[in-house]
Parts: structure tokens; C-alpha cells; sequence
């Protein structure tokens, strides 16, 4: 997560062959799960009393977040093991090139704008909200959120190392269409739950199936990009999503305080649907590249400019591995 995130993602595409991109995102995301399993753990170390005072509550919680900051720059660290290589230039590039305009991932771009944007929608009505919502609901305090999701992230870890054998058996973008479709619904029983577990149990389930479809996206993304406009379309096919993301944000704090703690998470449901929707129409008939292949060139480009005008409803069948 965060700004450098567009970044590591390109560095991961260039350096891993397109026929086992799929499982190298899996195995990235294994271990960030796996971090957010021991970071879940660290909601134990907050203790503050439900109607203690601000400052109180200030003090209760600031071992968790010095925790958290600590961890962060370790990760930095870590980060500084990593070696990139100079890109070959070509005899007549004398200047560093500026930073320019995805022009060839265009076609592909627009078309991630738009389910980005209505997935946008749908975070932002749903994902800033949980752990409010769990209080609020069910009187739940942070340690036992923290409970249940360091159980989801222990789950979540089987479900990213399986994605890769999925969309063989299912193909990319059946998976990841049907990992979305399946995430969004079960919004709806999760908060027609009647206690805490019970919910919780939904949770579990749903975020089993959101975790198959991550690293999934995040390698069919970096497919359709051209090889050096990567790192562009990974953070600009983004952008539009924050916008949304925000703007749902205030509508849902609206309707939590005013409408029903359901209405946010059913809507969203429902936006998640829809993005599933739009996600199968938009990519279903896009030829993934083999190990060889790139997505460059002006072929690519025409190939994908094709697709913009008349998108073709289908299913991806070509393996990730």
C-alpha cells in the first residue's frame, strides 16, 4: 500500500517472466498478509477503557501506533537490499527522457479508470468503516477486532498462494470477475448477522475470496501495460479510484449517522457487482501474453485500441502459469 506501491509493482513485473507473474503477485501478497497478520496482534497492545478520556484514550493507544511506525521503517530498510538496473538507452537518446503519458496503454487505461472508479465507490463506502461498524454493531473493542483479523489474515494467507491455480483452471479474468462478484455479495449476510462471530465467520469468508482476486488484478494490469509505461499505468489507473473513494466516504458517514448501519455495506455490495460486471465486459475477450510476449509495440497498442471500440464479452482461458 501507498504511493511507492505503483513503483514495486512495476519492479516485480520486469524482473518475473508473464507465465509466472500471477503466482510471483501471489507470493507477494502471502507475505503481506502475513504482516498484517502479526500487525492485527498488535491491536492488543491498545487497551484504553470504553469511556476513558481523550487523553487517556491517547495514551492507551500510542504503544500500537509507535509499533506500527517502527515496523514501517524497518520495511524501508529492507527495501534498500533492492538493486535495480540501469534501463539500456538507445545510441541516440542523449537526455533523460521526461516523464510522458501512457499513450500506448491508453486503450487499456481508460477502460481500468472506469472499474477502478466504481470499485472506488465501493471501498469507500465499506472499508474505512469496519472496524466502526463492528463497534457500533456488536459493542466490539479493538482487541477483539484485532482477534478476528489476525484469524482472517491466518486464512487469507491460503487463498493468495491458490490464485495462481485458479485462474489456470477458471482463466484470469473468470477469477477475478467471480472473486469480485462473490466478495461483494456476501456484504449483505455479514451484516444481517445476528452476533459478532457470526459475522465475523462472513468476513472471514469474504475476504478469503477478495484475497484470490489481488494479486490476480495486479498481474493482468501490469499484462495490458506496455513494458515501459508500467509504473505509469500502475498509479494512474488508480487515480480516479481515490476521487471516488472519497466522495463515498462522506455519504456513507451520512447515511451510518442518519439511514441504517446496513445501508453503506449493501450499497457497496452492490457496487462491487457491478464492478464485477464491468471488469468481465471491458477485459473478458483480452488475449493474455505468453512468457516471450510483450505487451508493447504499436501491434499491442492496436490490438488493445481493437478492444477499446468493441469490447467483447469472453472469458481469459490462457494460463497464468
Amino acid at each position: 500500500m501507498g504511493p511507492y506501491q505503483p513503483a514495486e509493482t512495476a519492479f516485480v513485473a520486469e524482473r518475473v517472466a508473464g507465465n509466472v507473474r500471477a503466482a510471483a503477485f501471489g507470493r507477494l501478497a502471502f507475505a503481506s498478509t502475513l504482516g498484517a497478520l502479526v500487525g492485527g496482534l498488535l491491536a492488543g497492545l491498545a487497551h484504553a477503557q470504553p469511556h476513558a478520556s481523550p487523553g487517556a484514550a491517547m495514551f492507551a493507544y500510542r504503544p500500537a501506533f509507535l509499533a506500527t511506525a517502527g515496523l514501517a521503517v524497518l520495511a524501508s530498510a529492507f527495501a534498500l537490499a533492492l538493486r535495480e538496473s540501469r534501463p539500456q538507452r538507445s545510441q541516440h537518446a542523449k537526455t533523460r527522457q521526461p516523464l510522458r503519458w501512457p499513450r500506448r496503454s491508453w486503450p487499456a487505461l481508460w477502460r481500468l479508470w472506469i472499474t477502478n472508479s466504481v470499485n472506488g465507490l465501493a471501498i469507500g463506502m465499506a472499508g474505512p468503516f469496519l472496524s466502526y461498524w463492528f463497534y457500533r454493531r456488536y459493542g466490539a473493542g479493538p482487541g477483539t477486532i484485532g482477534i478476528l483479523f489476525a484469524i482472517v489474515n491466518l486464512g487469507s494467507l491460503v487463498s493468495t498462494l491458490a490464485a495462481a491455480g485458479i485462474a489456470r483452471r477458471l482463466g484470469t479474468v473468470r477469477a477475478i470477475v467471480a472473486a469480485r462478484a462473490l466478495a461483494g455479495a456476501l456484504f449483505v449476510p455479514m451484516v444481517l448477522s445476528p452476533s459478532f462471530w457470526m459475522a465475523g465467520a462472513v468476513f472471514f469468508l469474504r475476504m478469503l475470496v477478495q484475497r484470490v482476486g489481488m494479486p490476480l488484478r495486479q498481474s493482468f494490469t501490469q499484462d495490458l501495460a506496455d513494458p515501459a509505461e508500467r509504473a505509469s499505468v500502475a498509479a494512474l489507473s488508480n487515480v480516479p479510484a481515490q476521487g471516488t473513494m472519497a466522495g463515498s466516504q462522506v455519504f456513507a458517514g451520512y447515511l451510518f449517522d442518519e439511514v441504517s448501519l446496513s445501508a453503506p455495506f449493501e450499497i457497496a455490495a452492490a457496487l462491487q457487482c457491478l464492478n464485477a460486471a464491468l471488469y468481465g465486459f471491458f477485459f473478458g475477450g483480452t488475449h493474455r501474453p505468453q512468457q516471450g510476449e510483450g505487451a508493447s509495440g504499436e501491434a499491442a497498442e492496436d490490438a488493445l485500441e481493437a478492444q477499446a471500440i468493441l469490447p467483447v464479452a469472453g472469458n481469459l482461458t490462457e494460463p497464468v502459469e
